[in-house]
Protein backbone atom coordinates (compact mmCIF):
# COMPACT_ATOMS: atom_id res chain seq x y z
CA UNK A 1 0.00 0.00 0.00
CA UNK A 2 1.23 3.69 -0.76
CA UNK A 3 0.42 6.26 1.63
CA UNK A 4 1.02 9.79 1.01
CA UNK A 5 1.82 12.11 3.96
CA UNK A 6 0.89 15.84 2.97
CA UNK A 7 2.28 19.24 4.95
CA UNK A 8 -0.01 21.80 3.39
CA UNK A 9 0.11 25.80 3.58
CA UNK A 10 -0.40 26.99 6.92
CA UNK A 11 -1.94 30.26 6.00
CA UNK A 12 -1.63 33.04 3.35
CA UNK A 13 0.75 35.08 6.06
CA UNK A 14 3.18 31.98 6.51
CA UNK A 15 6.54 31.87 4.43
CA UNK A 16 6.22 28.37 2.75
CA UNK A 17 9.53 25.89 3.62
CA UNK A 18 9.70 27.99 6.66
CA UNK A 19 10.56 24.92 8.75
CA UNK A 20 10.87 21.22 7.42
CA UNK A 21 7.85 18.85 8.26
CA UNK A 22 9.82 16.89 10.83
CA UNK A 23 6.39 15.14 12.32
CA UNK A 24 6.07 13.52 8.98
CA UNK A 25 9.57 12.39 7.98
CA UNK A 26 9.34 10.68 11.58
CA UNK A 27 6.13 8.92 10.64
CA UNK A 28 7.21 8.04 7.25
CA UNK A 29 10.23 6.12 8.78
CA UNK A 30 7.93 4.56 11.33
CA UNK A 31 5.92 3.29 8.86
CA UNK A 32 8.36 2.07 6.82
CA UNK A 33 9.73 0.51 9.68
CA UNK A 34 6.91 -1.38 11.49
CA UNK A 35 4.22 -2.08 8.45
CA UNK A 36 5.17 -3.44 5.24
CA UNK A 37 4.47 0.25 3.27
CA UNK A 38 5.70 2.71 1.61
CA UNK A 39 5.48 6.48 2.27
CA UNK A 40 6.55 9.20 0.82
CA UNK A 41 6.50 12.96 2.25
CA UNK A 42 5.16 15.53 0.11
CA UNK A 43 5.79 19.49 1.55
CA UNK A 44 2.86 21.42 0.14
CA UNK A 45 3.77 24.60 2.08
CA UNK A 46 4.41 26.02 -0.90
CA UNK A 47 2.31 24.44 -3.82
CA UNK A 48 -1.36 25.69 -5.40
CA UNK A 49 -3.92 22.93 -5.36
CA UNK A 50 -3.53 22.27 -8.65
CA UNK A 51 0.49 21.01 -8.08
CA UNK A 52 -0.91 19.23 -5.14
CA UNK A 53 -3.19 17.47 -7.28
CA UNK A 54 -0.80 16.52 -10.12
CA UNK A 55 1.33 14.80 -7.33
CA UNK A 56 -1.13 12.38 -6.01
CA UNK A 57 -2.06 11.80 -9.92
CA UNK A 58 1.30 10.94 -10.07
CA UNK A 59 1.70 9.03 -6.67
CA UNK A 60 -1.71 7.20 -6.89
CA UNK A 61 -1.97 6.60 -3.15
CA UNK A 62 -3.85 4.57 -1.40
CA UNK A 63 -3.95 6.64 1.49
CA UNK A 64 -3.64 10.55 1.97
CA UNK A 65 -2.63 11.74 5.20
CA UNK A 66 -2.60 15.62 6.19
CA UNK A 67 -1.11 17.18 9.41
CA UNK A 68 -3.80 20.01 10.23
CA UNK A 69 -2.78 23.26 12.64
CA UNK A 70 -5.76 25.74 13.36
CA UNK A 71 -4.83 28.08 10.72
CA UNK A 72 -4.02 25.66 7.67
CA UNK A 73 -7.35 23.14 8.49
CA UNK A 74 -9.13 24.31 5.04
CA UNK A 75 -5.82 23.79 3.38
CA UNK A 76 -5.63 20.43 4.57
CA UNK A 77 -8.90 19.79 3.54
CA UNK A 78 -8.77 20.63 0.55
CA UNK A 79 -5.95 18.50 -0.12
CA UNK A 80 -8.14 15.61 1.55
CA UNK A 81 -11.06 15.93 -0.29
CA UNK A 82 -8.39 15.66 -3.57
CA UNK A 83 -7.17 12.24 -2.33
CA UNK A 84 -10.92 11.16 -1.47
CA UNK A 85 -11.58 12.25 -5.41
CA UNK A 86 -8.59 9.90 -6.31
CA UNK A 87 -10.17 7.17 -4.45
CA UNK A 88 -7.85 7.18 -1.39
CA UNK A 89 -8.50 6.72 2.14
CA UNK A 90 -8.20 10.11 3.58
CA UNK A 91 -6.79 10.72 7.41
CA UNK A 92 -6.07 13.73 8.82
CA UNK A 93 -3.53 14.22 12.27
CA UNK A 94 -1.78 17.27 14.36
CA UNK A 95 -3.00 19.21 16.78
CA UNK A 96 -6.03 20.59 15.52
CA UNK A 97 -7.35 17.75 13.95
CA UNK A 98 -7.09 15.73 17.54
CA UNK A 99 -8.50 18.76 19.23
CA UNK A 100 -11.77 18.58 16.68
CA UNK A 101 -12.31 15.31 15.55
CA UNK A 102 -16.06 15.06 15.87
CA UNK A 103 -16.50 17.86 14.34
CA UNK A 104 -14.10 17.23 11.48
CA UNK A 105 -15.62 13.20 10.56
CA UNK A 106 -19.48 14.67 11.20
CA UNK A 107 -18.77 17.72 8.90
CA UNK A 108 -16.20 16.25 6.05
CA UNK A 109 -17.63 13.00 4.64
CA UNK A 110 -14.16 13.05 2.67
CA UNK A 111 -12.37 12.47 5.86
CA UNK A 112 -12.32 8.79 6.66
CA UNK A 113 -10.74 9.20 10.06
CA UNK A 114 -8.61 11.39 12.89
CA UNK A 115 -5.53 10.15 14.11
CA UNK A 116 -5.32 11.75 17.81
CA UNK A 117 -1.98 12.54 19.44
CA UNK A 118 1.45 11.05 18.24
CA UNK A 119 1.22 9.62 15.61
CA UNK A 120 3.94 6.97 15.02
CA UNK A 121 2.45 4.03 16.86
CA UNK A 122 -1.33 5.28 16.52
CA UNK A 123 -1.03 5.40 12.60
CA UNK A 124 1.16 2.58 11.88
CA UNK A 125 -1.64 0.14 14.66
CA UNK A 126 -4.92 2.15 12.00
CA UNK A 127 -3.02 0.93 8.74
CA UNK A 128 -4.06 -2.64 10.02
CA UNK A 129 -7.46 -1.95 11.27
CA UNK A 130 -8.86 1.68 9.93
CA UNK A 131 -10.42 2.82 13.00
CA UNK A 132 -12.33 6.70 12.73
CA UNK A 133 -10.32 7.68 15.61
CA UNK A 134 -7.06 5.79 16.46
CA UNK A 135 -4.87 6.89 19.38
CA UNK A 136 -2.03 5.41 21.15
CA UNK A 137 -0.93 6.52 24.93
CA UNK A 138 2.24 8.86 24.53
CA UNK A 139 5.51 6.85 23.64
CA UNK A 140 7.46 6.44 26.81
CA UNK A 141 10.56 5.49 25.63
CA UNK A 142 11.48 7.90 22.85
CA UNK A 143 15.02 5.37 21.45
CA UNK A 144 12.59 3.17 20.00
CA UNK A 145 11.62 5.32 17.33
CA UNK A 146 13.72 4.94 14.04
CA UNK A 147 15.57 7.76 12.57
CA UNK A 148 13.19 11.24 10.80
CA UNK A 149 13.60 9.95 6.79
CA UNK A 150 13.80 13.14 5.29
CA UNK A 151 14.90 11.51 1.97
CA UNK A 152 11.32 12.56 0.01
CA UNK A 153 12.29 16.49 0.82
CA UNK A 154 14.58 19.49 -0.90
CA UNK A 155 16.24 19.98 2.29
CA UNK A 156 17.95 22.97 0.36
CA UNK A 157 14.68 24.86 0.91
CA UNK A 158 15.15 25.10 4.33
CA UNK A 159 16.53 28.07 4.74
CA UNK A 160 17.23 30.14 8.17
CA UNK A 161 14.88 33.20 7.98
CA UNK A 162 15.96 34.85 11.69
CA UNK A 163 19.08 36.81 12.61
CA UNK A 164 21.86 34.60 12.98
CA UNK A 165 23.60 33.21 9.83
CA UNK A 166 20.49 34.11 7.84
CA UNK A 167 20.27 32.10 4.54
CA UNK A 168 22.28 29.00 5.85
CA UNK A 169 20.04 25.78 5.52
CA UNK A 170 18.21 24.86 8.53
CA UNK A 171 17.76 21.68 10.30
CA UNK A 172 15.68 20.83 13.05
CA UNK A 173 15.87 17.31 16.06
CA UNK A 174 14.02 17.12 18.96
CA UNK A 175 15.95 15.53 21.96
CA UNK A 176 12.66 15.36 23.93
CA UNK A 177 9.18 15.54 23.94
CA UNK A 178 6.35 16.72 26.13
CA UNK A 179 5.10 20.17 28.67
CA UNK A 180 4.23 19.06 32.04
CA UNK A 181 2.74 22.93 32.13
CA UNK A 182 -0.90 23.79 30.97
CA UNK A 183 -0.94 27.43 30.17
CA UNK A 184 -4.21 28.69 28.66
CA UNK A 185 -3.48 29.34 25.49
CA UNK A 186 -1.35 26.53 24.32
CA UNK A 187 -2.56 23.80 22.26
CA UNK A 188 0.02 21.21 22.43
CA UNK A 189 -0.72 17.86 24.19
CA UNK A 190 0.05 18.62 27.85
CA UNK A 191 2.30 14.96 29.05
CA UNK A 192 5.44 14.14 31.09
CA UNK A 193 8.51 15.36 29.39
CA UNK A 194 10.02 12.35 27.67
CA UNK A 195 13.65 11.99 26.55
CA UNK A 196 15.73 10.63 23.76
CA UNK A 197 19.12 9.09 25.62
CA UNK A 198 21.96 11.44 24.93
CA UNK A 199 23.65 8.79 22.98
CA UNK A 200 20.48 8.78 20.57
CA UNK A 201 20.70 12.17 20.40
CA UNK A 202 24.39 12.40 19.31
CA UNK A 203 23.82 9.93 16.35
CA UNK A 204 21.13 11.75 14.82
CA UNK A 205 23.50 15.03 15.19
CA UNK A 206 26.16 12.71 13.61
CA UNK A 207 23.83 12.15 10.81
CA UNK A 208 22.83 15.27 10.31
CA UNK A 209 26.55 16.81 9.90
CA UNK A 210 27.85 13.56 7.82
CA UNK A 211 24.80 13.02 5.30
CA UNK A 212 23.37 16.36 4.90
CA UNK A 213 26.22 18.63 6.26
CA UNK A 214 24.31 20.65 8.19
CA UNK A 215 25.88 23.09 10.20
CA UNK A 216 22.85 24.91 11.81
CA UNK A 217 20.25 23.61 13.82
CA UNK A 218 16.83 24.04 15.47
CA UNK A 219 15.74 21.62 18.91
CA UNK A 220 11.91 20.92 18.82
CA UNK A 221 12.37 20.91 22.25
CA UNK A 222 9.13 22.77 24.12
CA UNK A 223 12.25 22.86 27.29
CA UNK A 224 15.15 22.56 26.02
CA UNK A 225 16.57 22.82 29.29
CA UNK A 226 13.73 21.19 31.35
CA UNK A 227 16.37 18.69 33.14
CA UNK A 228 19.74 20.49 33.51
CA UNK A 229 22.18 18.02 34.44
CA UNK A 230 21.37 15.80 31.18
CA UNK A 231 21.72 19.21 29.13
CA UNK A 232 25.18 19.35 30.38
CA UNK A 233 26.12 15.90 29.65
CA UNK A 234 24.70 16.69 26.39
CA UNK A 235 26.21 19.64 25.58
CA UNK A 236 29.59 17.87 26.62
CA UNK A 237 28.84 15.42 23.85
CA UNK A 238 27.79 17.91 21.55
CA UNK A 239 31.66 19.96 21.68
CA UNK A 240 33.43 18.91 18.68
CA UNK A 241 30.37 18.74 16.65
CA UNK A 242 30.82 21.93 14.86
CA UNK A 243 27.12 23.11 14.38
CA UNK A 244 25.63 26.17 15.50
CA UNK A 245 22.24 25.33 17.23
CA UNK A 246 19.18 26.97 18.32
CA UNK A 247 16.88 26.44 21.30
CA UNK A 248 14.18 27.49 23.45
CA UNK A 249 13.29 26.80 27.01
CA UNK A 250 11.69 28.30 30.44
CA UNK A 251 12.95 31.22 32.48
CA UNK A 252 13.00 29.21 35.12
CA UNK A 253 14.53 25.98 34.03
CA UNK A 254 18.13 27.70 33.77
CA UNK A 255 21.24 28.73 35.29
CA UNK A 256 24.51 29.69 34.57
CA UNK A 257 26.69 26.48 34.62
CA UNK A 258 24.03 25.18 31.82
CA UNK A 259 24.07 28.12 29.94
CA UNK A 260 27.80 28.10 29.64
CA UNK A 261 27.54 24.42 28.72
CA UNK A 262 25.40 25.42 25.54
CA UNK A 263 27.56 27.79 24.27
CA UNK A 264 30.62 25.62 24.52
CA UNK A 265 28.65 23.21 22.67
CA UNK A 266 27.83 25.91 19.78
CA UNK A 267 24.03 27.04 21.29
CA UNK A 268 24.16 30.67 19.80
CA UNK A 269 20.33 31.73 19.84
CA UNK A 270 17.95 30.81 22.84
CA UNK A 271 14.24 32.11 22.98
CA UNK A 272 11.92 32.13 25.81
CA UNK A 273 8.37 32.52 26.29
CA UNK A 274 8.22 35.48 28.24
CA UNK A 275 4.20 36.72 27.57
CA UNK A 276 3.37 39.55 30.10
CA UNK A 277 5.88 41.04 33.05
CA UNK A 278 2.40 41.14 35.20
CA UNK A 279 1.04 38.84 37.38
CA UNK A 280 -2.40 40.07 36.64
CA UNK A 281 -1.82 38.35 33.13
CA UNK A 282 0.60 35.36 33.55
CA UNK A 283 -1.98 34.18 36.73
CA UNK A 284 -4.46 33.79 34.42
CA UNK A 285 -2.08 32.14 31.80
CA UNK A 286 -1.30 29.39 33.95
CA UNK A 287 2.24 31.21 33.44
CA UNK A 288 4.08 30.03 36.45
CA UNK A 289 6.97 32.52 36.32
CA UNK A 290 8.37 35.61 38.47
CA UNK A 291 9.89 38.85 36.72
CA UNK A 292 12.45 38.66 38.26
CA UNK A 293 13.37 34.78 37.07
CA UNK A 294 12.69 36.26 33.35
CA UNK A 295 14.88 39.45 34.30
CA UNK A 296 17.72 36.75 35.60
CA UNK A 297 17.59 34.51 32.34
CA UNK A 298 18.23 37.41 30.11
CA UNK A 299 21.02 39.00 32.09
CA UNK A 300 22.42 35.70 32.29
CA UNK A 301 22.11 35.24 28.38
CA UNK A 302 23.83 38.46 27.94
CA UNK A 303 26.95 37.46 30.31
CA UNK A 304 27.41 34.32 28.26
CA UNK A 305 26.81 35.69 24.83
CA UNK A 306 23.83 34.47 23.34
CA UNK A 307 21.41 36.50 21.19
CA UNK A 308 17.83 36.12 23.29
CA UNK A 309 13.81 35.97 22.04
CA UNK A 310 11.74 37.36 24.00
CA UNK A 311 8.15 36.01 22.84
CA UNK A 312 5.00 37.62 24.06
CA UNK A 313 1.55 37.76 23.89
CA UNK A 314 -0.62 40.61 23.85
CA UNK A 315 -4.66 41.01 24.68
CA UNK A 316 -4.53 38.21 27.47
CA UNK A 317 -7.35 37.93 30.56
CA UNK A 318 -5.96 40.98 32.57
CA UNK A 319 -4.75 43.03 29.92
CA UNK A 320 -4.72 46.31 30.83
CA UNK A 321 -3.08 49.46 29.46
CA UNK A 322 -0.56 48.70 33.12
CA UNK A 323 0.29 45.82 32.35
CA UNK A 324 1.15 46.25 28.77
CA UNK A 325 3.40 49.03 30.12
CA UNK A 326 4.63 46.64 32.38
CA UNK A 327 5.87 45.02 29.92
CA UNK A 328 7.42 47.23 27.48
CA UNK A 329 9.52 48.08 31.02
CA UNK A 330 10.41 44.34 30.86
CA UNK A 331 11.62 44.49 27.63
CA UNK A 332 13.86 47.69 28.15
CA UNK A 333 15.22 45.82 30.95
CA UNK A 334 16.10 42.57 29.29
CA UNK A 335 16.90 44.03 26.11
CA UNK A 336 16.51 41.08 23.92
CA UNK A 337 17.99 40.83 19.98
CA UNK A 338 14.48 40.08 19.24
CA UNK A 339 10.82 39.70 19.51
CA UNK A 340 8.16 36.85 18.82
CA UNK A 341 5.07 39.22 19.16
CA UNK A 342 1.28 37.87 18.83
CA UNK A 343 -1.66 39.00 19.09
CA UNK A 344 -3.75 36.15 21.61
CA UNK A 345 -5.39 33.42 19.84
CA UNK A 346 -7.64 30.91 20.35
CA UNK A 347 -6.80 27.48 20.13
CA UNK A 348 -9.43 24.58 19.99
CA UNK A 349 -8.39 22.43 23.04
CA UNK A 350 -7.50 25.21 25.22
CA UNK A 351 -8.61 27.33 28.16
CA UNK A 352 -8.90 30.30 26.33
CA UNK A 353 -11.27 28.45 23.40
CA UNK A 354 -13.05 27.69 26.05
CA UNK A 355 -13.27 31.53 27.56
CA UNK A 356 -14.13 32.61 24.24
CA UNK A 357 -17.27 30.28 23.59
CA UNK A 358 -18.63 30.52 27.21
CA UNK A 359 -18.32 34.42 27.06
CA UNK A 360 -20.30 34.03 23.49
CA UNK A 361 -17.46 35.76 21.53
CA UNK A 362 -17.38 32.88 18.96
CA UNK A 363 -19.10 29.30 18.94
CA UNK A 364 -17.31 25.87 17.71
CA UNK A 365 -18.86 26.29 14.51
CA UNK A 366 -16.10 29.42 13.61
CA UNK A 367 -13.74 26.67 12.59
CA UNK A 368 -16.21 25.72 9.59
CA UNK A 369 -16.02 29.09 8.43
CA UNK A 370 -12.86 30.45 5.82
CA UNK A 371 -11.29 32.33 8.41
CA UNK A 372 -8.16 31.15 9.07
CA UNK A 373 -6.95 33.09 12.07
CA UNK A 374 -9.20 33.30 15.38
CA UNK A 375 -8.60 35.80 17.95
CA UNK A 376 -9.79 35.89 21.64
CA UNK A 377 -10.90 39.31 22.29
CA UNK A 378 -12.67 39.42 25.29
CA UNK A 379 -9.82 41.93 26.69
CA UNK A 380 -8.99 43.91 23.30
CA UNK A 381 -10.27 43.97 20.14
CA UNK A 382 -7.82 42.73 17.37
CA UNK A 383 -7.01 46.02 16.25
CA UNK A 384 -6.27 47.27 19.58
CA UNK A 385 -3.45 44.20 19.84
CA UNK A 386 -2.56 45.19 16.24
CA UNK A 387 -1.83 48.36 17.41
CA UNK A 388 0.29 47.81 20.52
CA UNK A 389 2.73 44.98 18.61
CA UNK A 390 3.89 47.63 16.10
CA UNK A 391 4.28 49.68 19.59
CA UNK A 392 6.30 46.77 20.65
CA UNK A 393 8.35 46.60 17.86
CA UNK A 394 8.89 50.07 17.73
CA UNK A 395 10.75 49.73 21.10
CA UNK A 396 12.87 46.97 20.01
CA UNK A 397 14.15 49.01 16.95
CA UNK A 398 15.08 52.01 19.43
CA UNK A 399 16.54 49.58 21.70
CA UNK A 400 18.49 48.34 19.18
CA UNK A 401 19.93 51.62 16.85
CA UNK A 402 20.32 50.76 13.43
CA UNK A 403 20.32 47.37 13.19
CA UNK A 404 16.77 47.16 14.64
CA UNK A 405 15.34 49.81 12.66
CA UNK A 406 16.84 48.00 9.55
CA UNK A 407 15.51 44.61 10.98
CA UNK A 408 12.00 46.05 11.67
CA UNK A 409 11.69 47.88 7.75
CA UNK A 410 12.48 44.02 6.92
CA UNK A 411 9.67 42.48 8.57
CA UNK A 412 7.06 45.03 7.55
CA UNK A 413 7.80 44.66 4.05
CA UNK A 414 7.82 41.10 4.68
CA UNK A 415 4.18 41.73 6.71
CA UNK A 416 2.89 43.97 3.82
CA UNK A 417 3.81 41.68 1.57
CA UNK A 418 2.09 38.72 2.49
CA UNK A 419 -1.25 39.73 4.07
CA UNK A 420 -1.97 43.46 3.03
CA UNK A 421 -5.56 43.10 4.33
CA UNK A 422 -4.41 42.09 7.93
CA UNK A 423 -2.76 44.78 8.09
CA UNK A 424 -5.44 47.15 7.32
CA UNK A 425 -7.79 45.21 9.68
CA UNK A 426 -5.13 45.91 12.70
CA UNK A 427 -3.96 49.83 11.63
CA UNK A 428 -8.31 50.25 10.90
CA UNK A 429 -10.20 48.27 12.70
Amino acid sequence: MKILLVSPMVSKVWKPYAILPFGLCSLKAAVENTTEHEARVLDASGMTLQEVRREIARYKPNVVGVTTFTESRHNALDIARLGHEFGATTILGGAHASNTSQQILSNYTFVDAVCKGEGERAFSAWLSNFTREPSFPVIQDLDELPFPDFSDLDLGRYVNLGFLSRGEPLMVIEASRGCPYGCTFCSSIRSKVRYKSVDRVIKELELLKEKYNSKLILFLDDIFTMDKARTQELCRRMLGLGIVWIAQTRVDCVDKETFVAMWEAGCRIVGFGVESASQEVLGPMGKRQSKEEVINAFALCREVGFETVFNLIVGCPGETKETLEETRQLVRECKPTRLGANELRAYPGTKIWELGVNGGLFTDDILLSKQERIYYEGVMSFSQMYKELIRFRLLLARLRGMKGWIELLKVGLRVIRSGPSRVLKGVFG
